[in-house]
């Protein structure tokens, strides 16, 4: 992050002042970078180097410790939450309304047609061979209807309910959402649940991460300002005075 940060005119200048007050100009490591440069790009190489130098400190005033991680964790705990899954097999008999034009039953034909599905279901046939010769859902046809790990959530209202509600392993009652009849069999529901810390440690030192680096940057140039005896508010030629 630090040695990619695009400083604004004003940064890049204070850099190059402080990495100036600090003799680095003058070492032969950069003086060798700096032999086929112009002086626009020397100045930048020289602001960049400076950083490059001090990154390695800069990281560390940016990595959370345990003890911060688990502060948040223990203050954000709403936050990591898995979410509700559930695996379940339908079968979609779609019915023609304005927002399905598609479909190609009524709604009562379609009522029926589900029907008689379920029975053969409950009679034996299997759910890949019913999907196949059924079902009008295409994202689930060629799997036997089977929608696996989703977030009931995810799902048109009633299809939710259903799924969050029904018997596992039955074949339920016949449920119509806008796009027509399903049959469900719920295959398994796993409540939603509290992460643990160390599950959600990456996730929160990314987070503090972030912050921290914003944080460092600005208190980085902060201390250089004041170093350097540059006032908030003055004219940016002030930095870049000593730049030339």
């Amino acid at each position: 992050m630090f040695q990619q940060a695009q400083a604004s005119f004003l940064e890049t200048m204070l850099l190059l002042n402080k990495a100036k007050k600090d003799g680095l100009d003058k070492t032969q490591d950069f003086r060798d970078k700096a032999a086929k440069a112009t002086t626009n790009l020397t100045n930048s190489l020289l602001a960049k180097e400076y950083v490059e130098l001090r990154t390695p400190e800069l990281d560390r005033l940016s990595t959370p410790s345990d003890e911060q991680m688990m502060e948040y964790y223990e203050e954000h705990q709403a936050e990591y939450q898995t979410q509700p899954q559930a695996s379940a097999r339908h079968i979609l008999i779609a019915v023609q309304s304005d927002e399905n034009p598609n479909g190609k039953l009524s709604d009562a034909d379609a009522l029926a047609k589900i029907t008689k599905v379920a029975q053969e279901l409950e009679a034996g046939k299997s759910w890949q061979d019913a999907a196949q010769q059924y079902s009008e859902d295409p994202g689930s046809v060629d799997k036997g209807g089977l929608y696996e790990n989703f977030n009931p959530a995810q799902m048109v209202p009633e299809f939710a309910e259903a799924v969050q509600t029904q018997e596992i392993g039955k074949i339920g009652t016949p449920i119509r959402t806008r796009f027509g009849y399903h049959i469900i069999k719920v295959e398994s529901r796993k409540p939603a649940q509290a992460q643990t810390f160390d599950e959600a440690k990456a996730a929160i030192k990314a987070k503090l991460q972030e912050k921290m680096r914003l944080e460092t940057w600005n208190n980085f140039v902060s201390n250089i300002k004041n170093e350097l005896g540059y006032a908030e508010g003055a004219d940016a030629a002030k930095a870049a005075g000593g730049a030339k």
